[in-house]
């Protein structure tokens, strides 16, 4: 991931460097609760209620959201300072101090919010039919409070650094999951409105618990030649693995094909979506001698594939 560095390259370009993915984090952070409001409103016979008290948890992942910024937001620009001024101790102490505070704010929020769902929503003014739609709906948010303030109030820190398009390929990523797995709890699995929740959170929950795993344990097992050899080893498994994957839902998206004696079903908006982004990539290389964005391309099939697929 290419680092923007200020101290080479113009001012403006360097700022809309910065600035462009950040304003695209922000729209799509948007989608966690556009998305959960979309499916909701689609459950048969209790869509219109159970949106009407879904609503009324809002200020309470509003609170969530604003501690985070508090973190997050108000950390960051002293974090940039001191790595800036070449301070890097005092940049680690203000990074670590900034995670335990977040630590420390989502459990004590999280453990309010569970013992006090019920008045609280009470007080908001929750009758005591919105209550049974709501109420599960913020328990299960809540069990998420961990992995989404820390997501949240770290994000910053990333942008910090130089580092724009990762902060929001981890927001492009979480969208993406969230828009996927809503239908599934919601509509498959039959989880109904506590679905939406179990989305949300799972979105964050597992994969930010297995990247914090790894990250700790490569730290500190990076220095042994054998650990650098194994990775070296395993890195043809992990690109087949991907490859695997991607033939598989290649297969199933623009064929139709998932069983053997199921034959192929061809999609033809699919097949007219991955023609046409097939052809912008090789047209993009041949003029400017480069690749084109991943992230660019993910959003334009996504923009292609809403406006297909509401035709």
């Amino acid at each position: 991931m290419r680092q923007i560095d200020f101290e080479h390259g113009g001012i403006a370009q360097n700022i809309l460097k910065a600035a462009l993915p950040m304003l695209v984090a922000q729209v799509l952070n948007l989608l966690y609760n556009i998305v959960d409001r979309i499916y909701i409103a689609r459950i048969p016979d209790i869509g219109t209620a159970a949106l009407g008290a879904v609503g009324l948890c809002f200020p309470i992942i509003v609170i969530t959201t604003a501690f985070s910024n508090l973190f997050g937001s108000g950390g960051a620009p002293l974090f940039a300072i001191a790595r800036g001024s070449g301070d890097k101790a005092r940049a680690g102490l203000i990074l670590n101090l900034a995670c335990t505070l977040l630590l420390c704010c989502a459990g004590v929020l999280m453990v309010i919010g569970l013992l006090f769902a019920r008045p609280i929503l009470v007080l908001f003014g929750a009758s005591p039919e919105a209550l049974q739609y709501a109420l599960p709906y913020l328990m299960l948010y809540l069990l998420g409070t961990y992995p989404s303030m820390l997501t949240t109030g770290l994000n910053p820190f990333i942008n910090a650094q130089g580092y724009a398009t990762a902060g929001m390929l981890s927001v492009v990523i979480g969208a993406a999951a969230n828009l996927v797995l809503d239908p599934v709890f919601i509509f498959v699995l039959g989880m109904g409105i506590r679905g939406a929740a179990a989305a949300t959170v799972g979105v964050v929950l597992p994969s930010f618990v297995i990247i914090l795993l790894i990250a700790a344990a490569l730290h500190s097992l990076m220095k042994y030649a054998g650990v650098n050899a194994f990775l070296a080893g395993v890195r043809p498994c992990v690109v087949a693995m991907i490859l695997a994957t991607a033939c598989t839902m290649g297969l199933s998206t623009l064929g139709g094909f998932t069983t053997v004696s199921g034959g192929f079903a061809p999609d033809m908006r699919a097949l007219a979506v991955f023609a046409l982004l097939g052809i912008l990539h090789f047209a993009y290389k041949k003029k400017t001698q480069k690749a084109p964005s991943p992230i660019g391309m993910i959003l334009l099939s996504a923009v292609l594939g809403a406006v297909l697929w509401s035709i």
